[in-house]
């Protein structure tokens, strides 16, 4: 089944993320995490040094039920006790709610786009350091940050369509967190051997260079 296929459409319109959109939203954290910890993540023309505490994230119903909360309101959350992503993906401007042209764009719409247009604010722009001070946190990069925040071990996502035919019609994608990132003049990762400085609770993983919470 194409990945096209993992968001989950009524009538031609998204209203959550089914199992293989999840999957797919999970893996790419990951895979960029696992990069950035072996020491082979380039952005622009710098190589990141190797991760010594990057956790492996894992998926969370709690915070996807509250990420699909938000996405149900169309409207951003201010929360401060949890990291929020949020991509929007604008659709057909006055479409019919039965119409298969939406329909179709909508399921042409894959979910590992939302987390590569994140990802890419490091290319667009330079990241430096690893530490979150001021440049970092009122920089454009903040989505890419709290990917990679190496604290964080949990994400849930949700979808939602939202807009009017008249204002045209976007599908918002939020990401909850747990730990939250962006913290000012906090570490974004610890530097070092890779899986060297893994918390307690937590165990390398050698294949992915991440630290991955012990059951």
């Amino acid at each position: 089944m194409k990945l096209a296929l993992c968001i989950l459409a009524v009538f031609g319109f998204v209203s959550a993320l089914l199992p293989d959109g999840k999957q797919a939203i999970l893996d790419a954290h990951n895979k960029l995490r696992s990069d950035i910890a072996k020491g082979i993540f380039k952005s622009g023309i710098f190589i990141k040094p190797k991760a010594a505490n990057m956790r492996k994230l894992r998926w969370d119903s709690a915070l996807e039920a509250s990420a699909q909360e938000e996405a149900d309101r169309c409207q951003k959350d201010d929360r401060t006790q949890i990291g929020v992503n949020i991509y929007e993906a604008p659709t057909h401007e006055n479409v019919r709610l039965k119409s298969l042209q939406f329909k179709k764009k909508t399921e042409d719409f894959q979910p590992d786009q939302v987390t590569k247009s994140w990802e890419n604010e490091f290319q667009d722009r330079n990241w430096y350091g690893t530490m979150m001070g001021i440049h970092s946190f009122h920089s454009p990069m903040r989505h890419a940050i709290q990917m990679v925040w190496a604290e964080t071990s949990s994400i849930g996502c949700g979808a939602n369509t939202c807009g009017t035919r008249n204002e045209g019609y976007r599908t918002t994608y939020v990401c909850h967190y747990n730990e939250i990132g962006n913290k000012m003049y906090a570490e974004i990762y610890k530097t070092g051997e890779t899986c060297s400085a893994c918390s307690e609770g937590f165990k390398c993983e050698t294949d992915t260079g991440l630290c991955d919470k012990i059951s």
